[in-house]
């Protein structure tokens, strides 16, 4: 454990750039899970095997898309961690810390996406409906 009295707080742009960092291994943990699955049935379709590198840039396309949204990925990631470290004044003292940072919000964010198209999915892919007395009360 460190000295507390030499203990220095992280700059603030390279606390951001290690926010950054969370964020991104926070979604390549699902891109390296998906390329470790089996199916991949546009590639296995032409007769051989796929390779790891086709597998992997599979699985990166499917999960952000063309190029233009990856270009988003990473604009909306430095834009969110430089929020997440000026905003809420966050002070890091390890890089470790910062990353942890980073990775959990990104997790929390999935999450909250998960949660949202699950209602969604189980109303038939409309919104939730509101309570007819609470709606009737309102009228």
């Amino acid at each position: 454990m460190p000295d507390p009295a030499t203990v220095t707080v992280l700059p603030t742009p390279e606390a951001i750039a290690v926010v950054v960092v969370g964020i991104f291994s926070s979604i390549v943990v699902p891109i390296a899970v998906r390329t470790l699955k089996k199916p991949f049935p546009g590639l296995e379709a032409a007769g051989e095997p796929p390779t790891w590198k086709q597998r992997l840039l599979t699985s990166i396309t499917r999960y952000l898309g063309p190029g233009m949204t990856a270009l988003g990925y990473v604009l909306a990631a430095v834009i969110v961690a430089g929020f997440l470290v000026a905003f809420f004044d966050l002070h890091f003292y390890t890089h470790r810390d910062a990353m942890i940072a980073g990775f959990a919000w990104e997790s929390l964010w999935n999450k909250a996406k998960e949660s949202n198209s699950k209602d969604a999915g189980a109303a038939g892919g409309k919104a939730p409906r509101k309570n007819k007395l609470i709606n009737s009360v309102d009228a």
